[in-house]
């Protein structure tokens, strides 16, 4: 079972967003902003003689044993068995052997090999990698995965190589830094040639949006000090306040004025929910009361007391400027959880007021505000006109096939309750577009369909398999699944599942998994391609996953079982969640060894993720048993498996029993406080409706499984 929301960071902060790194950060295209001067910064290594100093082209910048060659171009490179070598040097480059990784991958004849070699070297941040080598080999491989991340490796090893001022600044090419390191170090050449407003204005903006580490922020403090304005350190604390790390926050207290010091001690309270926090926070200077981040921690103080009118009434006064507010996400995590809480509490009207007050401006948040205010104006404030306005803008604003659904659907249900028929049957049409959806199935009901109409596994043609059989990076995940590296190769499948442009190309991905027995491998492509808009069909839900040899009690349909799994650990049989649950169902030992005692099977830990059929069999018996114990319900079933049944029995005193026919079971699931447990029982019933297709054991039944089951005892 997933672990449940807990803790602030969960409860508060939208399960671990984090939203503050800046949008200006240089995107990774192939190193593009390295120029050639950085190829002349990198020493002889293991023999491979590097480039001289002076422009050059990149392809000579390659070390001597990698001719240039035009990966990721379409031409064909031809995949040879891999030597022993590869899988040697796979298994030095993994145990910190870089020095001996790479010589040995000097001795390679095959490109993909050393490429594999250099990427494992450069992902794993191996100083035997120089910032020339990195370059070379972003240029050589376009879109392998983690690009990203290589321009950092790239600047920390440029650190490490004692450059003169003038490479660092050729290097750079006017660009930003992407890491702490590489800012300072770039400023500090910067200074070295008389450039002291351009070193500040690095050094400026690395401060204010990087969080950046102990380290790192003391050492600008200590070496770049007097480059920084007041405003500067202030916004500074701001970004580690909505960080929610107020150590580093506090740690700025020496350079911060008494005013403004006051002001973090007091919000770092508020973040820790120490005893003090009211205190400190009414001890906060007036001049610092009408920054936006004194109310934010009001807020909270407010919102943990249950003072939701008061907080409301704060949330209402603070403008919409998202500048002004640091992190945006932070302050809608804040107006939805109060107005969930007022909801609760039968303010409707106020709880509206806090959600319709949100400014959209194009990103993920505007798609819950818009939902939340639909809904609220739709089942509580019987407001339908305008609640199409706000699922209007819902519909305009999604993207992935669960937003456009959960749009379409609810635009449908606000235009039948204004009595526009037609307009009602043309938004419902518009989600059952998405029939393995949640709210596309329950679209599909309301128009009669009875199937989700998701289909079977698309086949590749072949032009498909041609390209396919040309990518590097699927030469590269047979290479290293021959040479026993196979569980190194999940970054090149999602990058793959991000990039391949046709079905028939995932179904080649994911067929790849499977062949390796990695199907969660296979699935997580899946679900990525079908997220970008793919129609994979059933490819996305596999079944394959659960052995046959699974038990699985009489009374519990099989879908069930495959819905779960598919959720739970998306069909990975090794899976370990961090608070300790194991396996295809995602067992908790304890729970485990207690099911396999009612079930007559005997218990061993180690099978909950080494027999996935051992695994399953004992997740049916439970899911069986919980079935059973709330009289047949699918919707606190799911929920329970996710968030234990003692929540439940709490969500069914506040907002009625879902068994119940007065009680209407959409709303109920909508109602589910955390969000982690609202999405997963969604999931799930979807998932139980594909699965029933795809197994061929039933037809589309969601509207009546989420009804299913008898309050009576």
């Amino acid at each position: 079972m997933q672990p449940v929301e807990t803790g602030r960071a969960k409860s508060e902060r939208a399960f671990g967003r984090n939203r503050l790194k800046a949008a200006t950060a240089i995107v990774l295209a192939g190193l593009t902003s390295l120029p050639d001067a950085a190829l002349a910064l990198s020493p002889t290594i293991s023999g491979a003689s590097m480039p001289a100093v002076g422009p050059q082209d990149f392809s000579e910048g390659l070390p001597a044993a990698t001719p240039a060659i035009a990966y990721g171009s379409g031409d064909v490179v031809q995949v040879a068995a891999p030597s022993g070598a590869l899988a040697q040097a796979i298994a030095l480059a993994s145990s910190g052997k870089g020095r001996e990784a790479y010589a040995l991958r000097n001795t390679m004849s095959d490109p993909i090999d050393r490429l594999i070699i250099d990427w494992l070297l450069v992902r794993n941040g191996d100083s035997v990698m120089t910032s020339s080598m990195i370059t070379a080999f972003a240029r050589a491989a376009p879109g392998w995965p983690t690009m990203k991340l290589f321009r950092a490796r790239a600047e920390q090893a440029l650190q490490r190589e004692n450059p003169t001022p003038q490479e660092v600044i050729d290097v750079f090419s006017g660009n930003q830094p992407e890491t702490a390191d590489g800012a300072r170090l770039l400023a500090r050449s910067l200074l070295a040639t008389g450039q002291a407003q351009a070193a500040a204005k690095v050094i400026r903006h690395a401060w204010v949006t990087d969080t950046m580490s102990d380290v790192n922020q003391k050492a600008i403090m200590t070496e770049f000090g007097s480059m920084l304005t007041p405003a500067d350190n202030m916004r500074r604390a701001e970004l580690l306040l909505y960080a929610e790390n107020a150590k580093r926050a506090q740690a700025l207290d020496p350079i911060l004025p008494a005013a403004e010091r006051a002001y973090v001690d007091a919000r770092a309270a508020t973040i820790r929910e120490a005893p003090d926090a009211a205190r400190l926070m009414a001890a906060v200077p007036a001049s610092m009361r009408n920054r936006p981040g004194y109310k934010y921690s009001m807020i909270q103080l407010y919102r943990r007391a249950g003072q939701y009118s008061d907080a409301a009434k704060l949330l209402l006064s603070v403008p919409n400027d998202r500048a002004a507010q640091i992190d945006p996400g932070a302050w809608w995590d804040e107006r939805k959880m109060v107005s969930r809480k007022l909801l609760d509490q039968g303010d409707y009207k106020l709880a509206y007021q806090i959600v319709a007050d949100y400014v959209p401006d194009g990103n993920a948040d505007d798609l819950d505000a818009e939902f939340h205010a639909g809904w609220y104006a739709l089942r509580f404030l019987n407001n339908p006109n305008l609640a199409v306005k706000h699922f209007t803008q819902l519909a305009r604003f999604a993207k992935t096939p669960i937003s456009v659904s959960r749009g379409q659907y609810w635009l449908g249900r606000a235009q039948e309750a204004r009595g526009d028929r037609g307009a009602a049957a043309n938004a419902y049409r518009a989600a059952a577009a998405y029939g393995m959806t949640y709210y596309g199935q329950l679209a599909r009901a309301r128009l009669g369909i009875h199937a989700p109409g998701v289909g079977g596994v698309p086949q590749p043609t072949g032009a498909d398999k041609s390209a396919f059989s040309r990518n590097s990076m699927v030469q590269a995940v047979q290479r290293m699944a021959a040479a026993g590296a196979i569980d190194k190769t999940l970054p090149f499948f999602t990058a793959l599942g991000e990039t391949l442009p046709t079905p028939g190309q995932v179904t080649l991905l994911a067929d790849l998994a499977d062949k390796y027995g990695k199907h969660h491998f296979a699935l997580s492509v899946a679900k990525t391609a079908q997220n970008r808009g793919l129609p994979v069909g059933g490819l996305a839900f596999p079944t394959a996953g659960i052995p046959r040899t699974t038990q699985v009690p009489a009374d519990l349909e099989r879908p069930v079982v495959y819905a779960i799994a598919r959720q739970e650990s998306v069909f990975n049989p090794g899976a370990v969640s961090p608070a300790g649950a194991r396996g295809l169902l995602q067992l908790m030992p304890a729970t485990a060894q207690l099911v396999a005692k009612r079930a007559g099977l005997p218990y061993s830990q180690p099978r909950l993720t080494n027999d996935p059929a051992y695994n399953a069999t004992l997740g049916a018996f439970h899911l069986d048993e919980l079935v059973g114990n709330f009289n047949g319900s699918y919707i606190m079933t799911f929920a329970a498996y996710n968030a234990g049944p003692r929540r439940v029995s709490e969500w069914i005193a506040k907002y009625g029993d879902p068994r119940d026919p007065r009680v209407d079971a959409i709303d109920w699931v909508e109602r589910i406080p955390y969000t982690e447990t609202r999405n997963y029982v969604q999931r799930v019933m979807e998932n139980v409706q594909v699965y029933r297709e795809r197994l061929g054991s039933g037809q589309l039944a969601i509207d009546r499984d989420l009804k299913r089951g008898s309050s009576g005892g």
